[in-house]
């Protein structure tokens, strides 16, 4: 009973993107604020194929479909979730997006909600399907949630931040530093340039160009061992003889 009721659940999706012009689906285990802990309202794979692992992923096309995980959930994924639905594939052999551009026809349209996915794994995948001529489409609104009718609310409860007590280390010391940076003030810079070293509380990290310029760091930082927060602008890329746009900015 419970495999038929995938089944119905993978037929109602393959309907839903046919009704929308898409050829396919990737479906992560996500919500909108890349949480590491996912609430019931957003355990979308979970609903559509029975897998109850913490990290995985499916691609639907109309024809196949699969499923991803890596070796922790070799055996429980082919307990919980159907081959006969599902092809079973192991990360990091293959990913989504290999898959799909083998198996996707030439020219189909893939759909992805951008909530859930970063923009890496975006550009990615925009890359595996270029040689076949397969786009990557952002969906208005999940497919999903548009066939899930019994989808439970997402929580309402209020934020509360933890103390330094329970959480080990106040805000400000767990927030990135710039350790060093990599291109000087004035040089040009092309996309994908690594601009400076990030220390985190978990990794250290190389951020790159996101376009092509010459570099302006904001007058008076940031500089090595200063903290940065999440969306803090830390300079601009100009094109020759533009004039920095401090004013605009803030910067006067």
């Amino acid at each position: 009973m419970l495999m038929q009721t995938h089944e119905a659940r993978l037929d109602g999706l393959r309907k839903e993107l046919a009704r929308r012009g898409l050829d396919g689906f990737v479906i992560p285990i996500s919500d909108e604020h890349m949480s590491e802990y996912v609430g019931s309202y957003a355990q979308r794979l979970n609903w559509l194929t029975g897998f109850g692992g913490s990290a995985g992923s499916a691609a639907v096309l109309q024809d196949r479909a699969a499923m991803f995980t890596d070796g922790r959930y070799t055996v429980q994924v082919r307990e919980q979730v159907s081959g006969a639905l599902y092809d079973y594939e192991d990360v990091p052999a293959t990913s989504p997006a290999k898959w799909i551009a083998e198996h996707a026809p030439e020219g189909a349209k893939i759909g992805y909600d951008a909530w859930l996915h970063g923009i890496g794994w975006a550009e990615e995948a925009e890359a595996a399907f270029a040689r076949r001529g397969i786009e990557l489409v952002p969906v208005d609104g999940n497919p999903i949630d548009a066939i899930w009718d019994d989808r439970p609310q997402a929580s309402l409860a209020a934020a509360v931040p933890h103390g330094d007590a329970h959480a080990g280390r106040s805000s400000a010391d767990k927030r990135s530093e710039v350790a060093d940076w990599l291109k000087q003030e004035g040089e040009n810079v092309t996309r994908g340039d690594p601009l400076f070293i990030l220390e985190g509380e978990k990794a250290t990290q190389d951020v790159e160009s996101l376009d092509t310029g010459i570099l302006c760091i904001l007058p008076g930082g940031p500089r090595p061992g200063d903290t940065v927060q999440v969306g803090q602008l830390l300079g601009f890329l100009l094109e020759k003889g533009e004039t920095p746009p401090f004013e605009e900015a803030g910067y006067v």
